[in-house]
């Protein structure tokens, strides 16, 4: 059983409209048990394959300092090259018709998703069959819901360590299925999250005094926790980043461990997003089927200053200074057609095998890659979503916070203990402990802030290209001054500069969906 298609969210939400669960037509199917919910929850409250991929890991890459740009080697890709430049530019119009077209997805998405788990929370008392499962699915969608709230508000409004988020404009709460002549303002930073608490702590309640079997493309209390081990650490809450950190290592445990890949083999089936290799995969949603390797010159590329920070660690056979990031292999073997541009600094390691491990996109020196080499087996395929490893990292930057407030040495060994082992698994044998490294002996590992400053580039470089972490974390960590240089070919630079604590690390809310609300307060 499928619902129809729900019509543009803004104006469901926000301009009224009739129920559709109360409204009956020849195409359209009314849920009259637990299990017809399951099927609305599985085709309203999850995006599409492609609408995931597009919503995980779009967008905001452009925003951040681990993208610059190339330029163009031919006039064909012109077209990317200023299609990318409004958020490259951080545009207020990036989502306008004037900046390049009509982008409402990143508002109207999350929402029309928030729309399936409002009705799948009330509706499923209104349905027969068995208690415990639907329990277990209206845990699931308050999860949901609180994960999607988390995201706009993040993406919407400013940083929660900013201001004062009382005050501070979040998104609108439209917390039930009822639907009102009236148009929504947007409610404070600090009641969204407020909110946000409240529907996962009450979704992980639920998932764990129903519990059901699911595989990781559904949510879960373990994926609920690791949420809320996020939010708590957006919101400088160590104590409880650490609890639930805490709670999901002690069931869940493992991390992949990259090097019982073949990296050398093509293709690589085994990243930490494979099916073969479930081992720190939280919650994953579904990837677009393809199973094709394709590369072309773009505008756009990995930082150099990423690149730097991925990079210096290699080691060759004749000077083995540290372990090696597995995310970089060198010596990566020609396909023919598959490949056909020249690394300046092959030395510094092969980045298409960043594709194969998190089954992604990668950029390097201006080439884009697309490596999807999908294995399906009972629905389970992945592509984005939540890992062990960022729990792990959660808990690490807590600790260092834990230090820096009481000096006591053993949250410091905490801390290093879990980087430690998290880079064991990322790296070549035998691993050197980071605070024995040559590599970092500039840091002193009893100082916390340089402590921190380690930890921030081994989150950066675990979590590049995934979930939006980059921009939330330059948001949260004090919105610094951000510099990118925009050129078609040398010579013809423009230079925009995102200033340090600028209102525009808000996205701005799209046009279209403001002229459907008039009680949006814009970000400015």
């Amino acid at each position: 059983m499928k619902t129809n298609i729900w019509i543009f969210l803004c104006v469901l939400f926000f301009c009224g409209c009739s129920d559709f669960l109360e409204e009956s037509s020849q195409d359209e199917i009314r849920p009259a048990t637990v299990d017809d919910m399951e099927q609305l929850l599985i085709g309203e409250v999850y995006m599409t394959d492609w609408d995931h991929e597009k919503f995980s890991e779009g967008y905001t890459r452009l925003l951040t300092d681990d993208i610059q740009c190339y330029g163009i080697s031919d006039e064909q890709y012109r077209s990317q090259l200023e299609g990318g430049r409004y958020a490259f530019s951080w545009a207020r119009e990036m989502f306008d018709e004037r900046g390049g077209g009509i982008d409402e997805f990143l508002w109207a998405q999350p929402y029309e998703r928030i729309k399936g788990c409002n009705v799948v929370i009330e509706y499923l008392d209104k349905v027969t069959g068995d208690n415990k499962k639907r329990e277990n699915l209206r845990g699931e969608a308050y999860v949901m819901r609180g994960y999607y709230y988390f995201m706009l508000v993040n993406f919407f409004g400013m940083p929660y360590n900013y201001g004062d988020p009382a005050k501070n404009p979040g998104v609108p709460l439209k917390l039930d299925m009822g639907v009102r002549d009236e148009y929504l303002s947007r409610n404070s930073v600090a009641e969204v999250y407020a909110s946000v608490e409240k529907d996962l702590l009450k979704g992980i309640s639920l998932l764990e005094a129903n519990p059901i079997e699911r595989n990781f493309n559904r949510a879960g209390y373990c994926m609920g926790k690791a949420v809320l081990s996020r939010m708590y650490l957006y919101m400088e809450d160590w104590d409880n980043a650490l609890k639930y950190a805490d709670e999901i290592i002690q069931e869940r445990p493992a991390l992949r461990n990259l090097l019982q890949c073949d990296l050398h083999a093509f293709p690589v089936y085994d990243g930490v997003y494979q099916r073969t290799s479930p081992e720190e995969i939280i919650w994953a949603r579904p990837t677009p089927r393809a199973n094709q390797t394709w590369s072309y010159r773009t505008p756009y590329g990995l930082s150099e200053e990423l690149l730097d920070c991925m990079t210096k660690e290699f080691t060759t056979e004749s000077l083995k200074v540290d372990s090696t990031y597995v995310y970089f292999v060198p010596d990566w073997p020609s396909f023919g057609g598959y490949w056909d541009y020249e690394y300046e600094n092959k030395d510094q390691g092969d980045l298409r095998q960043l594709a194969f491990l998190k089954s992604s996109y990668i950029y390097e020196n201006g080439v884009y890659t697309m490596f999807l080499d999908v294995i399906e087996k009972d629905g389970l395929e992945a592509n984005r979503g939540i890992r062990t490893a960022e729990v792990y990292l959660n808990r690490a930057e807590a600790y260092i916070h834990k230090y820096m407030e009481t000096g006591q040495d053993d949250f410091r060994r905490k801390a290093l203990e879990d980087l430690n082992y998290l880079r064991r698994h990322r790296f070549t044998s035998p691993y050197v402990l980071v605070e024995e490294s040559e590599t970092y002996k500039h840091f002193d590992f009893m100082s916390a802030d340089d402590l921190f400053e380690f930890y921030k580039e081994e989150r950066r470089r675990e979590l590049c290209e995934e979930g939006h972490h980059r921009w939330f974390d330059l948001r949260r960590y004090g919105m610094p001054r951000i510099e990118h240089i925009y050129f078609a070919r040398p010579g013809e630079t423009q230079r925009f500069v995102l200033e340090e604590k600028s209102s525009w690390y808000c996205l701005p809310i799209p046009e279209i969906i403001r002229e459907a609300n008039p009680k949006l307060e814009p970000n400015l």
